[in-house]
């Protein structure tokens, strides 16, 4: 069930990750939070005539939570990734079919149908052509997702991504940026 701006709706995203994980998911919008996540994941997405149709990111905490939930592993097994500097090679290998999942979730009348492009996790380096983007969308949703017996952490869909770089350019150089104007969300919860 998408928005009328093809956004995924909270209740879509919670039923799917419900259904794809096997425990009870909740998920609620709330405000922008600024990308990408120390520590997070970066999910990308490609339509048709869309080399970069949508991203998805997720922060440190609900990538360990969504990927050991997968597996069933043990609570402890996502709070263990919590000591890590990213998110475990296994853990990361299980988000990677979470979002795969998603793909259903992310299609939009403009975009069309859209399949993962890849996984990147941050701080590591993100391709240049996805940068200017996590922070200058069209089009967002933030959500808290709260996984059942693991704990939550927030994701962002984002879409109406900027084709390059240089579009940031265009802007004036008095305007602030838009990440100044974002609200930081302390993630210790």
């Amino acid at each position: 069930m998408a928005s009328d701006e093809g956004m995924p709706t909270a209740e879509a995203v919670a039923e799917l990750l419900t259904t794809r994980l096997g425990t009870p998911v909740t998920a609620t919008k709330r405000g922008a939070v600024v990308l990408p996540h120390p520590r997070g994941v970066v999910a990308t997405y490609e339509a048709r005539h869309d080399p970069l149709g949508a991203i998805c990111a997720f922060d440190f905490h609900l990538a360990v939570r969504l990927g050991a939930a997968l597996s069933q592993g043990p609570v402890l097994f996502a709070e263990e990734g919590d000591d890590e500097s990213q998110v475990p090679e296994s853990l990361l290998e299980n988000l990677h079919d979470v979002c795969n999942g998603m793909t259903g979730l992310l299609g939009t009348s403009s975009l069309g149908k859209v399949s993962l492009t890849d996984v990147y996790p941050t701080p590591a380096s993100i391709p240049s052509k996805v940068k200017p983007n996590l922070s200058r969308p069209a089009h967002r949703l933030d959500l808290v997702v709260d996984v059942e017996g693991y704990g939550r952490g927030t994701m962002s869909f984002l879409y109406g991504v900027v084709e390059n770089a240089s579009r940031l350019d265009e802007s004036s150089e008095d305007e602030p940026e838009l990440e100044d104007a974002l609200l930081s969300i302390d993630m210790d919860f």
